[in-house]
């Protein structure tokens, strides 16, 4: 959804998180007022630290307000199980309470099976960036979908979110894809689940934790990615911050250089991380040198961030952590990818590019690898269809597909 079609005002508001003063843009709706800020602001951006992820807005991103800690709730946190909207969604079969461990981190969430004794499919759900627990709606939403088609679905908090340990500002993909690595080898577990036919749905960012996963365990039956990238994380937040600043009517000469200022953040987390900032970090003289060139670009915050990390009071795993994700190419697990996959994306997305992703995966396609695109016309990132100002809930067909495709790859 771009910030014209958004039929909302939009202001400025300062939140304190991590010790830093975030910027954020705040979307308000004359009805419904809470509900509107916290669906619309699910898709703009997330913040774990202020001065780390604000850094890559776009798409290591969802956010929403409403609550004392940002969470992932995706956009879709009304719609029901067929697609349109409702008030709040509910599991159509009660969960299990479940809990599985990736090394010394353990991970609560539930485990829904449909009616029935069983042994059933699976489909372990991966979280978008940011902070996130197993039953938000749009979760809820997916579950449903694939409940009634007879598949067990894994619900679980990502590390350091709800019941689940860990610290997820020190964590990055490989961390990350662990985690369902363990979700799946704690459902082969199982008696009430076939272990061969135990597949991956991740929602943005989830797309190339579960293709990291998927890419280390070929066994895995299949992996979905709803609104995914194949293209890499540098390359997409890069996209979505020059889209996100000619909205704000900024010229062309102005955003290369809002977006020259942005990847010197970038390139001196990495060098931090690396150890090679040495006597530079510690007198603070490359860190305030980028703060002071961001001062320009003061007016185009978010999209462009005011704050730096502190290498002398951050943890340098943070640093890491940022660094591998942002300069993470996934071309390499893809190509190596064995198991089928499937893209759904939507061809307003604000975040992935619809154009180079969908060229990568039909060069990934040309190669022999088993790849299925579907495309949906009118959304963006978060996939939901609106009617002027009304969120209607996912496209036709988008939730039938998907599960459609899932089923015939377990049969």
């Amino acid at each position: 959804m771009r910030r014209e079609d958004c039929g909302a005002i939009l202001t400025w508001e300062e939140y304190p998180v991590g010790g830093v003063s975030l910027n954020v843009t705040h979307i308000t709706r004359a009805q419904n007022r809470t509900k509107k800020i916290y669906l619309i602001l699910s898709i703009r951006l997330s913040v774990i630290r202020a001065s780390k992820y604000i850094v890559a807005t776009g798409f290591l991103a969802t956010m929403a307000f409403g609550q004392s800690r940002p969470s992932n709730v995706d956009a879709t946190a009304g719609a029901g199980s067929d697609g349109s909207l409702r008030e709040t969604p509910r599991l159509d079969c009660a969960p299990e309470p479940v809990a599985f461990v990736n090394g010394d981190v353990r991970l609560a969430g539930g485990l829904v099976k449909p009616v029935g004794h069983g042994p059933f499919p699976a489909v372990i759900f991966v979280h978008g960036a940011g902070p996130a627990t197993g039953n938000e709606p749009a979760f809820v939403v997916h579950a449903n979908a694939f409940l009634s088609r007879g598949f067990a679905v894994l619900m679980y908090d990502k590390r350091g979110s709800g019941g689940s340990i860990g610290n997820l500002d020190t964590s990055d993909y490989n961390d990350l894809a662990n985690d369902v690595g363990a979700g799946v080898k704690f459902l082969r577990a199982r008696q009430d689940i076939v272990p061969t036919k135990i597949g991956v749905l991740g929602r943005s960012e989830g797309g190339w934790v579960g293709t990291i996963a998927a890419r280390r365990d070929p066994s895995i039956a299949f992996v979905i990615m709803s609104s995914g990238a194949a293209d890499s994380p540098y390359d997409e937040t890069l996209y979505w911050t020059r889209g996100a600043l000619r909205a704000h009517g900024a010229s062309e000469s102005v955003i290369e250089q809002a977006v020259a200022a942005k990847t010197r953040i970038w390139d001196y987390y990495r060098s931090v991380a690396n150890g090679k900032d040495g006597e530079a970090a510690t007198s603070h003289a490359t860190r305030d040198a980028i703060i002071k060139s961001l001062r320009e670009f003061q007016r185009y915050r978010p999209e462009i961030p005011s704050g730096v990390m502190d290498p002398s009071t951050e943890d340098v795993r943070e640093f890491r952590a940022f660094a591998q994700m942002i300069y993470y190419d996934p071309a390499p697990d893809f190509k190596a990818l064995r198991v089928p996959l499937l893209e759904l994306l939507g061809m307003n997305d604000e975040v992935v590019d619809p154009k180079t992703t969908i060229a990568a995966l039909e060069r990934l396609c040309s190669t022999g690898h088993d790849v299925t695109i579907r495309t949906f016309a009118g959304v963006g990132h978060s996939l939901v269809v609106m009617d002027g100002t009304k969120m209607v809930g996912y496209p036709s067909g988008y939730l039938e597909f998907a599960t459609q495709w899932a089923s015939e790859h377990v049969k």
